[in-house]
Parts: structure tokens; sequence; C-alpha cells
């Protein structure tokens, strides 16, 4: 299993799997396949199904028939849906990473807090003085469900999460992938929490926040790209790589 990032490759994962990691869990807990198939590498979650292909031989379908409904949460296969939508955390890099990897995989760009904006005609944290924070909610909600777009890099706010009928919106169509950064890392990059036009409560903190938002982030997530201790390009290059993107 500590081999997993360097497999790449369909028939390396198709014809050893089975064999390798099925055989040798055959006898032992199987809960190593369930954290592959969560897992934001492609590879790592074909060798998760795969690997139950040796219990079915032994008249076991138990543990294929449950990692199947896990990968089922995906809609669609990822590889044919042309969005790819940012989420994560205020703080976690969606814009600036959005805008590199709109570039590296020749797609256009749209940054969903930015049409708030522009359709409101005055900034976030203005809605969120003026009207509440819930109201910002729902103007953001309508906004991502009144998306349509094909070939796009979507970075979306960091209470997108909030709707349920939003992430399935954009999941139609696009991969939604969690930047996640720990808490200690986004404390040093937000020196504007109060003013930067968050849809949360008054007092709640960065930390509440995060707390708060973490499980709806790994809910919605097609992939989760680690970004921690990575430059802008590192988690460009991190995406392209867990989704195949480029090899569409």
């Amino acid at each position: 299993m500590d081999h997993t990032p360097f497999i790449n490759n369909w028939d390396m994962v198709d014809t050893s799997a089975p064999h390798i990691v099925g055989a040798f869990l055959a006898d032992k807990s199987r809960k190593p396949l369930y954290i592959l198939a969560k897992s934001g590498n492609l590879w790592e979650r074909r060798i998760a199904v795969l690997a139950t292909f040796f219990f079915i031989r032994q008249g076991d379908f138990i543990d294929t028939l449950s990692i199947s409904e896990l990968l089922l949460r995906v809609s669609m296969p990822i590889q044919d849906k042309s969005n790819i939508v940012l989420i994560g955390m205020p703080g976690s890099g969606k814009s600036t990473v959005g805008i590199i990897l709109a570039k590296l995989t020749s797609r256009d760009f749209v940054d969903t807090d930015l049409l708030i904006q522009i359709d409101q005609g005055r900034p976030l944290q203005d809605i969120v003085d003026q009207s509440g924070y819930m109201t910002l909610r729902e103007i953001e909600e309508g906004i991502l469900l009144g998306l349509n777009y094909r070939n796009y890099v979507i970075a979306t706010g960091g209470s997108a999460a909030y709707s349920h009928d939003a992430m399935l919106h954009l999941k139609k169509n696009g991969m939604i992938i969690f930047l996640n950064v720990d808490l200690p890392t986004l404390e040093s990059r937000i020196d504007n929490f109060s003013t930067r036009g968050l849809a949360k409560r008054p007092e709640q903190s960065l930390a509440d926040l995060f707390k708060e938002r973490y499980d709806l982030y790994t809910t919605y997530a097609d992939v989760v790209v680690d970004c921690n201790r990575l430059n802008q390009e590192a988690v460009c290059r991190r995406v392209i790589s867990e989704t195949g993107v480029l090899n569409q």
C-alpha cells in the first residue's frame, strides 16, 4: 500500500490488484480497501474495487457491493465531467489556484464570489452587514444553481457547501475538488477575517468555521487534495494528477 503513489497504469492495477492486494487481505480486515475507495487518487479507488475480485472467486460478494456503492456516489464517471469545481475554506487558495489551473488545463475560469458581487452590486461584506449572513447564503445558492458552464474551472465561496441542492447541481458536470488546508495555515494566511464578507454567524471564529465546514467539504468532494506545504503550482499539479483532466 505504501507504493500506491507510484501506480499510474490501468494494466498494472487490473492484473495485480486481485492477486496481490485481494489475496493478501483474504483472511484479514478489509478496512484498507474502504480507505482506498475514499481516496482522491483514481488508481487507489480502482485498486479497492478490483482487489475484491479475489473475494468474488471465493464466493464472497459483500465487499464488492459495499465498495461499489461508495464509488457510485459520484453521479457520472469523473473523466466525463468537464468542469473543475474548487471548494474549501477561505484562505485555501481557490481563486488563485483556479486561475492557474484554468490556464494549465485550457479551461475558462469563474469566481462565484465575484458573480455574487456583480449580481448584487455590492461587496460581500456589505451584504452581510446590511442583510445578514443567511441572506448571503441564499444569494450564493441562487447564483450556483444558475450556473450552466462547460469546460470551466469554478472557484466557489467557502460557504457553497452549505447548499445541498447547489452542490448536487455542480456535481452534474463537475469534479468537486476540496482544497484541504489545515487550520494553522489558514490562520497564517487570513488577516481580514472580520471584514472578508464571510457567510458566518457573528460570534464564529475561524476555528469554529473550520470545524463546522470540514465534514461538508469531505461529503461533497470527489477528490480531496492535501494542500499543506504546497505552493499554488504544486497544488495544481496534484489536482491534475489525481483527476486525470489532461487525459480527457
